[in-house]
């Protein structure tokens, strides 16, 4: 018995399957930039609590102005986003 080359197997596999389930797709998109924005939420707080920044310093570090800072800030106060400063990597 022959078996198929690997080439043809991917292109069948590839053909076969959902785009979601082959690569990249809007739900990665949508991860991704959640995972980033949390990021920016974290690295906020923690220039803001832990080193003393200026909310509007603070946002000029994670590219968001400094009305986003205060609101992430107030969020967090309220105990919402966990809690950063006790993060390993500041």
């Amino acid at each position: 018995m022959a078996y198929p080359s690997v080439s043809w197997a991917y292109v069948r596999i590839s053909t076969s399957m959902p785009k979601f389930a082959r690569g990249f797709s809007l739900v990665d998109a949508l991860d991704a930039d959640g995972l980033k924005r949390q990021e920016a939420i974290d690295k906020a707080i923690r220039a803001v609590e832990r080193h003393g920044m200026t909310y509007a310093d603070a946002g000029d570090v994670v590219g968001y102005s400094a009305a986003w800072v205060s609101d992430r800030i107030a969020e967090y106060r309220d105990g919402e986003h966990g809690d950063p400063l006790n993060e390993a990597s500041a």
